[in-house]
């Protein structure tokens, strides 16, 4: 029987909502399964709602798809959003038990427009508007839920380390959400452990006390699994693995392309989501990829994306091999001087990282809207 599940994290923003995914896909990863994750984010720093889906299966795929087998949630916010998309069979919800009386005029990062379909919508249902009646009408369509109190759980760490002040550290929470869920799904505690070394590497004190969330959690709902049946199972090691594979961002992806194909210079405008890019790449800007291209790659913040792209053409003509990153409105700025480069035939690469529009668009919000501008940018041929 083929596996392809798709796992849901959700919380305020800047409440490891990443970090929590980045865990659940590197187990999965390295059990052998192929990883397609959506990020939704804000572009704030804390507070507004954001989430990341990943979608595990044992067989290539190239996209995520609609609805969720699994969704854990710490926040109240996420089961208002997204209660809907779980699957009503099989599929299943773990969250904190304290939020069930919260109704939605609690969450003051509810838009209005959004709540006012979310109330029209419990009303067709006759349900009530709070946590607790919501998710009492998904298990009467289906849905398996897992009630856990996450403070019961940082209590009994905190008693354990002796260390009172850790019933305070609610950003663990995105942990217990992760290895709730592996918990469920059969994945041991060891895979779980490496990972938060690994993701934690440069911070040992934060990966022990993670390491230790995890221990105490992993077994929480394994008797809950047996008994309301959760349908789905992750096993520890995928049959048909594939050796040499890992597991990146697209961001990593072009960075890591660009590295090993002799790039050896990169101007840049900081802009969001393209930023990234650089930014590993001047983590990393001295290597030696191979015997025949050895060196290191200069990456130069400029003034603006007119400038960004001016230094790439300057760079390519003395025979460097030369790019620049981008999106969509930064692209804008750069179509004069790229039908320069086009009529003079510098060769030059432009990474443009796509995002929602019209106009400059939703910083964090990725799509496909820049597609046409970017195919027919510049001037005559």
């Amino acid at each position: 029987m083929s596996t392809d599940f798709t796992w849901m994290i959700g919380g305020p923003q800047g409440s490891g909502v990443e970090s929590g995914a980045t865990i659940f896909a590197q187990v999965c990863a390295k059990a052998g399964y192929r990883i397609f994750g959506k990020r939704e984010f804000y572009s704030n720093i804390k507070g507004e709602h954001s989430y990341f889906a990943v979608r595990v299966a044992d067989k290539p795929i190239h996209s995520n798809v609609k609805g969720v087998d699994l969704l854990t949630s710490f926040d109240a916010e996420t089961i208002f959003r997204h209660y809907d998309e779980v699957h009503n069979t099989g599929g299943g919800i773990i969250y904190d038990s304290k939020l069930e009386d919260i109704d939605t005029d609690k969450v003051h990062t509810l838009d209005t427009e959004f709540k006012e379909r979310l109330h029209k919508k419990l009303d067709a249902q006759n349900t009530e508007h709070t946590i607790g009646d919501i998710l009492r009408h998904a298990q009467n369509d289906g849905v398996l839920l897992y009630p856990v109190s996450f403070q019961e759980i940082l209590s009994d760490l905190a008693q354990k380390l002796d260390n009172p002040k850790m019933t305070r550290f609610v950003r663990l929470y995105n942990t217990i959400s992760v290895t709730l869920s592996l918990g469920l799904v059969d994945m041991p505690i060891k895979p779980v452990q490496d990972a938060i070394d690994s993701i934690f590497a440069k911070k040992p004190e934060a990966a022990e006390m993670n390491r230790q969330v995890a221990t105490i959690t992993s077994p929480i709902l394994n008797s809950a699994k047996d008994a309301k049946e959760f349908p789905h199972t992750l096993q520890d090691t995928v049959a048909n693995k594939e050796p040499n594979t890992i597991l990146i961002q697209g961001h990593l992806g072009t960075a890591l392309g660009k590295m090993a194909t002799g790039c050896r210079f990169q101007s840049y405008y900081p802009i969001t989501p393209a930023s990234d890019e650089s930014v590993y790449l001047e983590a990393n800007e001295i290597l030696d990829v191979t015997d025949n291209r050895p060196g290191s790659t200069a990456v130069i913040q400029t003034e603006d994306e007119i400038c960004a792209i001016g230094m790439a053409i300057g760079s390519a003509l003395t025979g460097t091999r030369s790019s620049t990153c981008t999106s969509g409105p930064g692209f804008s700025l750069m179509t004069e001087a790229l039908g320069w480069a086009g009529i003079n035939e510098v060769p030059i690469v432009i990474t443009d990282y796509q995002r929602s529009g019209p106009s400059t668009g939703l910083p964090t919000r990725h799509g496909q809207d820049d597609l046409l501008s970017v195919i027919y940018a510049g001037h005559g041929e």
